[in-house]
């Protein structure tokens, strides 16, 4: 027996969900893909590679074409508008499939993706050789904001899931809000931010995971 079980398997909850006797939740696992680069020191000195921020490069075709540096590479990665894999298969989440393998050519989703770069940033992506593709499962919920909040089965079971490609920005507050409702610390639906945000609270409402998503906002571009 335990006393409390934080369900944050991200693409996989909506299947630890109803083994633990839960509530179903509206999560659906989406393949997204990572190209990594390599610039080239003459293009982009490996000391100054590190610092580069994150950069979009417009959202021209909608694939929000972007990198960010990783190490000595950049790593490329947009908008893939794949299905949802609902009977996924463990093993499935680092199978790339051919349409976004770029050993195929340049008839892949990377291309794509390099094509809508090079508008902004030709010098960079010119020079720019993919040599690796890999990719993952989102947990994407309908509003494409997490399921934070008590199960409406099983009263010691909590999930936060569905990050929707967010999960390492909000780990964070996530952590804080999972601590908050275990231990009762929860004030009306509201949670206190930590110093130096303590004059501000988090309403629980906007991630109940029985939340009316009919009256949502959905992110139009999660990247």
């Amino acid at each position: 027996p335990t006393d409390w079980v934080v369900n944050c398997t991200n693409a996989w909850a909506p299947r630890v969900s109803p083994s633990l006797g839960g509530m179903q939740l509206p999560i659906a696992p989406v393949k997204r893909f990572l190209y990594h680069l390599d610039p080239g020191d003459s293009v982009i000195p490996l000391d100054v590679l590190p610092t580069l921020p994150m950069t979009i490069y417009g959202m021209g075709r909608r694939l929000g074409a972007h990198t960010r540096p990783d190490g000595r590479h950049l790593i490329l990665a947009g908008t893939s508008h794949t299905p949802p894999e609902a009977a996924f298969e463990d093993e499935d989440q680092d199978r790339v499939p051919e349409p976004f393998d770029h050993r195929r050519g340049v008839d892949n989703f990377g291309f794509e993706l390099l094509a809508d770069a090079a508008l902004y940033a030709p010098s960079l992506v010119g020079s720019a050789g993919v040599f690796a593709t890999t990719c993952g499962y989102y947990g994407m919920t309908p509003d494409a904001v997490p399921l934070i909040g008590f199960d409406t089965h099983v009263p010691n079971l909590l999930h936060a899931a569905g990050f929707s490609g967010h999960g390492v920005m909000h780990a964070p507050v996530t952590s804080l809000l999972v601590e908050r409702l275990v231990t009762g610390e929860a004030s009306n639906g509201q949670v206190r931010l930590p110093s130096p945000f303590e004059s501000h609270t988090l309403e629980l409402a906007a991630f109940d995971p029985c939340r009316d998503f009919s009256q949502s906002t959905a992110e139009s571009a999660v990247l």
